[in-house]
């Protein structure tokens, strides 16, 4: 096991699978980085335990950041999806549409 990795290195690389399994330790979003997040670790954790700990509540909040974007993103694909929907339906309504009308002239 190696230790010298920085935070960032050893998430990508072991912490990853573990986010998936369990968000409900999600904390503090607005840390920026892993060595801001404070460590909840009981005094007997050794230095190791504490940093890996660190890196586990910075990789759930930053997949929690993550989370976030995508449903806005999501929600917001969805809305202009269904702006266009609507706007094509009133044209098929009104005979305006143009490929309704291309196929109609044939």
């Amino acid at each position: 096991m190696e230790v010298d990795q920085s935070p960032e290195e050893y998430f990508h690389q072991h912490a990853a699978a573990a986010l998936l399994r369990s968000d409900a330790d999600d904390v503090d979003d607005s840390k920026e980085s892993w060595s801001e997040i404070e460590d909840a670790s009981s005094t007997e954790d050794d230095p190791v335990v504490s940093k890996k700990k660190r890196v586990l509540r910075y990789g759930r909040n930053r997949l929690s950041e993550m989370r976030e974007r995508f449903n806005d993103a999501k929600a917001r694909l969805y809305e202009e999806k269904q702006q266009q929907l609507d706007l094509e339906w009133a044209q098929l309504q009104d005979g305006t549409h143009p490929q309704y009308r291309e196929f109609i002239d044939q």
